[in-house]
């Protein structure tokens, strides 16, 4: 009897590592995540639904715009993006992390237009099913406002720029021969 208990104890501990283990886990989200950007690309609508959990929660990314909430919701919403020979967009896991419980992960990564332009990130929230990873929750957030990309703005330094210690600004590049039009104060961060 006690080495029944003893074995049966010892397979216990053994199925819960293979399940908390976050690296089999992460390569199980990424296959997931993967063939659910494959089933944009294949063109199969089918497919992407199986990937959704039944309480999943899409949410957009404009303020006018309702999450979609259940399987059948996000299926019916997404139903667009099916339309037509080549996928409207694509994306790719850059990022995965999961609980060290193994039973929810996120995903992230980029999202790219038919002509591979980067155009966002998405965010997935996968929860382990007894059917396998599902998606609970999903967003993407748009990197393009504008015309100009978020890189384009930080090269474009729209803003002051501060020395480390915050006393004051940083002299504006004049012109060879001219005077600086800001004037520095020790002390004063004002112009």
């Amino acid at each position: 009897m006690k080495r029944r208990t003893m074995l049966l104890a010892g397979l216990g501990l053994s199925a819960q590592a293979q399940q908390t283990n976050p690296g089999d886990a992460r390569d199980q989200v990424a296959k997931a995540e993967r063939g659910f950007a494959a089933s944009m690309a294949q063109r199969d609508p089918v497919r992407f639904a199986t990937f959704l959990s039944e309480e999943a929660v899409f949410i957009g990314n404009r303020e006018d715009q309702p999450a979609l909430r259940g399987k059948r919701a996000v299926a019916e919403g997404w139903k667009r993006f099916f339309d037509g020979p080549a996928a409207p967009f694509s994306w790719d896991p850059d990022v995965i992390e999961v609980l060290d419980s193994g039973k929810l992960a996120l995903s992230s990564g980029p999202v790219k237009d038919a002509r591979g332009e980067l155009i966002g990130r998405f965010t997935s929230i996968w929860r382990l099913e007894n059917i396998g990873w599902r998606v609970v929750f999903d967003v993407g957030n748009g990197e393009q406002a504008l015309d100009f990309s978020l890189e384009e703005v930080r090269e474009a330094r729209l803003v002051p720029v501060v020395d480390f210690k915050g006393r004051r600004f940083a002299a504006p590049v004049a012109p060879a021969g001219s005077e600086p039009q800001a004037k520095e104060e020790a002390g004063d961060p004002k112009q």
